[in-house]
């Protein structure tokens, strides 16, 4: 039976959570479901991937103080079935928002990151965590991107214990293999062996660690390094990159629409990362057949790359390993096919109707 689903987000600036729930958002429009993208404010990079069909909501306002009278608003004139969140200030405005509306649609939370590592970051998300054992328990249902995110998330919260469902995120469609076919647009002086790494440039992702690593590749392998996102690290990194005397080497391309091409086309995919979830782009790469190394943080890579069977896992914090990983996924790349293998789970189709099965099953 079609349903009227509302997504509901910050912004649609970059990022994996924002990405895949864009993903979830076509899908289930595909399968014939109506479909709502509700923002705090639709500012961002990813308006333009907003495709046809999905009904956006732009609350335009600037604070997530601000959203919750006009989310209201819309839950009240709209009436969703089901609305989804994710991010945890979109999901403590939907759960404050919905509290006793006369026709409270289902709610369901996605927890996409390491809370313990995360709630460390910044003031206004300390504060954030410290409300997430009172407010996340008046969710329907909370999905983990992982195992590791479940586990925390029931010690952080422990009355979601019987609420949280381990489900794999929409990471991968057959418009994602057409994409990656597209040519690479030249890079000057870029040869054609680089390693790749991608996220938003901010200190979670970590890529003053990569490229510290990829200065000790670069004194035996001629590879270069591209870096796929912006944010606001990148003053700090391209002071890096002066250090060690990289210019000519390492390329800060900012933000791409289409990433997949370069994910095809890397040598190496490398993932930095001091904590995450479940990294799409690390499936992603995966289903392209690019190896991978990725640093063994909570949570998400160990889990993925079966404990290093299906890819190069390394410790935080020591740059010469991350170094002979990438030199080692290099000079012998793992299967191509038995990663891909892996990750099938992960499409979007697939993992589509493990969110609707996930309604069906609270609706009976």
């Amino acid at each position: 039976m079609s349903k009227h689903l509302a997504i509901f987000l910050p912004s649609l600036e970059d990022g994996g959570a924002e990405r895949a729930m864009l993903l979830f958002a076509t899908q289930a429009n595909i399968m014939g479901h109506t479909v709502d993208l509700v923002c705090i404010n639709a500012k961002g990079s990813l308006a333009e991937l907003v495709p046809t069909g999905i009904n956006l909501v732009d609350l335009k306002v600037r604070h997530l103080i601000l959203a919750f009278a006009p989310l209201r608003r819309y839950l009240n004139r709209s009436r969703p079935n089901v609305v989804f969140s994710t991010i945890i200030q979109a999901n403590l405005a939907l759960v404050v928002a919905s509290r006793f509306l006369k026709n409270r649609p289902l709610i369901i939370l996605r927890e996409s990151i390491s809370l313990l590592s995360d709630r460390n970051s910044s003031l206004a998300r300390r504060l954030f965590y410290l409300l997430t054992p009172y407010f996340y328990p008046m969710a329907d249902a909370i999905i983990a991107v992982s195992h590791g995110v479940a586990e925390e998330l029931k010690k952080v919260a422990p009355r979601t214990d019987s609420k949280v469902h381990v489900l794999p995120t929409p990471s991968i469609t057959p418009e994602m293999f057409v994409k990656a076919a597209i040519p690479l647009a030249p890079i000057r002086r870029t040869p054609e062996d680089f390693i790749l790494g991608i996220g938003r440039l901010l200190p979670q992702k970590n890529f003053e660690r990569l490229i510290r690593a990829y200065a000790i590749v670069r004194e035996s392998l001629d590879v270069h390094l591209i870096i796929l996102g912006e944010g606001p690290e990148r003053p700090r990194l391209e002071a890096l990159i002066a250090h060690y005397g990289l210019r000519d080497d390492v390329h800060l391309l900012g933000f791409v629409s289409n990433p997949f091409p370069y994910l095809k086309a890397a040598k190496v995919f490398a993932l930095s990362s001091d904590f995450e979830g479940m990294p799409s782009v690390l499936v992603q790469a995966m289903a392209l057949g690019t190896p991978v190394v990725a640093t063994n943080c909570p949570h998400g890579p160990a889990e993925l790359l079966e404990n290093g069977k299906l890819g190069r896992l390394v410790p935080l914090d020591d740059d010469k390993a991350f170094a002979q990983a990438l030199i080692r996924a290099y000079l012998d790349p793992p299967s191509g096919e038995l990663m891909n293998s892996a990750t099938n789970r992960y499409d979007a189709a697939i993992a589509t109707e493990g969110y609707m099965g996930l309604i069906d099953r609270l609706v009976k």
